[in-house]
């Protein structure tokens, strides 16, 4: 895991000679402001939201989902949400019925994050998609945004892909992706990290460009 800013260094270094295209993305990107990562309780909850939805819709739902509840309590305050308050705040019942029974599986100590801090990756991400709601998505974004595991790849992200099909001019194809992927290993989470502000940064050019006549400068 990212335990240290020695051991962030060594991956953005690793990865700047191992790709000279991702290098440029390091470049242009600057140092990545890496967390310790959430309560374990809310990291989940943060990730079913996001499920399915854009940047700004799952933060206008986060937003107010803990403008709703008390923070200091979460799990109780999850559990005892009604569906009124579940309308008010935006949620799916699915999405509710999800994050309530995550709340009542870490209460009853049926979901332990102290034990997946034990497992490998692969274990992990298979401990995490046996909780009701959590794919293998989600349980991809756990291990790189909450617990900074090292070498985790989304290839199924379409974010991801995008990304990849902007930066290296190819298909984003799973097949073509994870090939290219295979250069980044041991430090996949980070590149992916990367790729994450770096289609962040495309995007918001793009708009730029479409509302004042900017050409995009990615094109």
């Amino acid at each position: 895991m990212i335990d240290s800013k020695n051991r962030l260094l060594e991956a953005v270094s690793f990865l700047e000679q191992a790709d000279y295209k991702m290098a440029a993305v390091i470049r242009n990107i600057g140092q990545l402001n890496i967390s310790t990562g959430e309560n374990s309780i809310k990291s989940m909850i943060n990730i079913i939201i996001s499920q399915q939805l854009s940047y700004e819709a799952a933060k206008t739902i986060r937003r107010r989902l803990y403008d709703f509840i008390n923070e200091d309590d979460i799990i109780e305050a999850i559990v005892k949400l009604g569906d009124k308050d579940i309308s008010h705040i935006g949620l799916s019942q699915r999405k509710a019925a999800f994050i309530r029974g995550i709340a009542c599986g870490y209460r009853s100590g049926e979901i332990d994050f102290g034990r997946i801090e034990k497992l490998d990756d692969v274990e992990a991400a298979a401990y995490l998609c046996r909780i009701n709601g959590i794919g293998q998505w989600s349980a991809e974004m756990y291990l790189i945004f909450s617990m900074n595991r090292l070498d985790v790849f989304p290839v199924s992200d379409k974010a991801i892909r995008k990304a990849i099909s902007i930066i290296y001019k190819t298909e984003g194809t799973e097949k073509n992706v994870s090939s290219i992927a295979e250069n980044w290993r041991p430090y996949r989470s980070i590149a992916s990290r990367y790729l994450y502000a770096f289609l962040n940064n495309h995007n918001n050019k793009d708009k730029v460009s479409k509302s004042e006549g900017i050409s995009n400068p990615y094109d």
